[in-house]
């Protein structure tokens, strides 16, 4: 969990999914396969991951990537947050959100009253589901 009242960017969104996945991540070229950023929602909804994992699902790029697609809908999160192609081609907006959501929820599950704020934009739909009672539902069921 990162520190109340710190702002966050890139930089610490990159730290977390480090520590969250075991794996020195410095830029979001390094998010392109989807394990990263598979390992950052298991860190935040596990029951889920559990859940929507078949086993001997192989853990492959679109392995990867069904699987995220399979955890969104089990947990109701926004889709326009998982934008494959996006993350594939390391777009800075594509990855920023998928982290910020993943973070803020996982800190959120911690700390009933986290708040933090981002250094850059976060998309609307996404600060809008943050803010509403769906993201506290999509971790009680993950």
């Amino acid at each position: 969990p990162y520190p109340q009242g710190g702002m966050v960017g890139k930089k610490e969104l990159l730290q977390w999914a480090s520590q969250a996945s075991d794996r020195p991540i410095t830029k979001f070229d390094e998010l392109k396969d989807g394990d990263v950023l598979l390992r950052c929602m298991k860190e935040t909804w596990p029951a889920a991951y559990d859940r929507c994992r078949r086993k001997g699902q192989p853990r492959s790029v679109s392995g990867n990537f069904e699987l995220m697609g399979s955890m969104f809908e089990h947990l109701d999160l926004p889709k326009s947050v998982l934008d494959t192609r996006g993350i594939q081609h390391a777009s800075f907006k594509s990855c920023y959100n998928f982290l910020v959501m993943a973070f803020f929820l996982k800190n959120l599950a911690t700390h009933s009253d986290f708040s933090v704020d981002f250094t850059h934009p976060v998309d609307s739909k996404l600060a809008a589901f943050l803010q509403a009672p769906e993201s506290v539902a999509s971790l009680h069921k993950g």
